[in-house]
């Protein structure tokens, strides 16, 4: 039986969105078990990015597991190819890996956002250091996550001609 690679992108965008729900149940569960207990000492902006935060990432994974027909047409508009080389496989596989590296920035890519949000609309007064360090720390790590994964969810032909260089030598 010949799989397309527009069911295997399917098949892996789904299982990363089954990874990506449960990832955000269980950040859900640590930050809305910690927010009585914070409930003083956090800012209720940064109090609400904290509960949005897990939601964001549960959203994005209900998205992969339910919505990724729509993707996976757009990046596979010819449903006939089918799975015939490892260089094909891989490409699916880069792509999928594009999508795991963009879920895994959303949060902090939100949480960057609110912290710079905060900052902006606090007093000069008030020490913002801890806001200013996490960004300060995750700021480029989240846009190479972005650029890497978007890099990779259009196919990274860079990585594949890396892993087949053999393969095209022998073409040449």
């Amino acid at each position: 039986m010949e799989i397309s690679s527009r069911v295997l992108l399917r098949i892996g965008l789904q299982i990363v969105g089954v990874v990506t729900i449960i990832t955000g149940i269980c950040h859900t569960i640590a930050t809305w078990g910690n927010l009585p207990s914070n409930q003083g000492m956090m800012p209720m902006g940064i109090m609400v990015v904290s509960i949005l935060i897990p939601l964001v990432t549960l959203a994005a994974g209900v998205f992969l597991v339910f919505g990724t027909k729509s993707l996976t047409e757009k990046l596979y508009p010819e449903e006939e190819e089918k799975m015939d080389s490892s260089q094909n496989i891989f490409s699916l596989a880069m792509k999928i890996t594009g999508v795991v590296l963009l879920v895994t920035a959303l949060p902090d890519a939100v949480q960057i956002l609110s912290y710079a949000i905060y900052i902006k609309a606090s007093s000069p007064v008030i020490n913002n250091s801890v806001q200013f360090q996490f960004i300060y720390t995750k700021l480029v790590s989240t846009l190479l996550y972005f650029v890497f994964g978007w890099y990779l969810l259009q196919g990274g032909q860079l990585f594949v001609r890396l892993a087949f260089h053999h393969a095209q030598d022998k073409k040449a």
